[in-house]
């Protein structure tokens, strides 16, 4: 009796190696040179001190501590296995965790100060979203000419200027580079908070990674809610032939953080967390 039940143990063993343990959770094969720890909870990759983290059937990811939007959720069924979508793994995973993007010589800086003229944006009870983007857009200026680049603005005064056109101002700046520059707004929350940074909806790696490198040094240089990278159908991201981002710098509709966005040191840390993220960027 007990010879065939060490028999059976020995069978079942050698079935589970050659099959594998289906209620063992794993990563997609094209994942696994990220050395995955795959979970109930999440998938942990790991590449030369990053860490990417994904979450079974929900559509956000986190890279370093920052929230990250996918274009897709993760899909992880019976089968217990994480899969992401080529678009997925090409245009956010493997360019932010190898740091691997095309890169392009940048000089020439457009910074465009969203809204302007009769479109005044979100309105507080102390400011007007098209002033605050303005003053900050101008210290992110002042702050990438002191880091040596070449600025330009889409506009230098209270002055509309069509979606349309900022995007066109690119070429004929013969900018490298472009950041749009909004103030949040939420009739629905007004306890939503945080800042939070735009690449256009069908990303590509090199506006992932400015994004993210954004992102990170704006909630490291002003301590507010990291509400992460995301991706959408913005005009002036939708076409634009340079790596381009939409920073969203907090919201006028909660009263406590509509008092730090209208101090100026408030913007100044902003505007030179920006400057070194792009100095950064460019130089790698």
């Amino acid at each position: 009796m007990k010879r065939a039940f060490f028999f059976f143990l020995l069978t079942a063993a050698f079935l589970i190696s050659v099959t594998g343990c289906s209620s063992t959770p794993k990563a997609d094969k094209r994942l696994q040179k990220y050395a995955p720890a795959a979970s109930e909870d999440n998938c942990t990759l790991h590449w030369r001190g990053n860490v990417f983290k994904l979450h079974p059937n929900r559509q956000y990811a986190v890279f370093n501590g920052t929230p990250i939007q996918l274009p897709a959720a993760p899909h992880y069924g019976s089968d217990r296995i994480y899969t992401v979508t080529p678009g997925t793994l090409k245009n956010i995973i493997d360019p932010l965790m190898t740091g691997r993007y095309p890169r392009r010589s940048i000089r020439k800086i457009l910074i465009d100060p969203g809204h302007g003229g009769h479109d005044a944006g979100a309105i507080g009870k102390l400011s007007k979203e098209k002033n605050l983007n303005f003053l900050l857009a101008k210290e992110i200026a002042f702050a990438l000419q002191k880091a040596g680049f070449q600025v330009f603005m889409t506009r230098n005064n209270d002055t509309f200027i069509p979606l349309r056109t900022r995007v066109t101002m690119v070429k004929k700046c013969k900018a490298d580079l472009f950041i749009s520059v909004h103030h949040n707004s939420s009739k629905r929350n007004l306890a939503a908070a945080g800042i939070e940074c735009f690449a256009f909806r069908t990303p590509r790696p090199e506006d992932t990674v400015l994004a993210a490198m954004i992102q990170t040094r704006l909630i490291g240089a002003t301590g507010s809610i990291n509400r992460g990278v995301k991706f959408a159908n913005f005009a002036v991201l939708r076409g634009n032939p340079v790596p381009a981002v939409l920073i969203e710098a907090g919201f006028v509709s909660n009263a406590a953080e509509e008092k730090r966005l209208v101090n100026a040191n408030f913007r100044r840390s902003a505007a030179n967390a920006v400057a070194a993220a792009v100095k950064s960027y460019a130089r790698k």
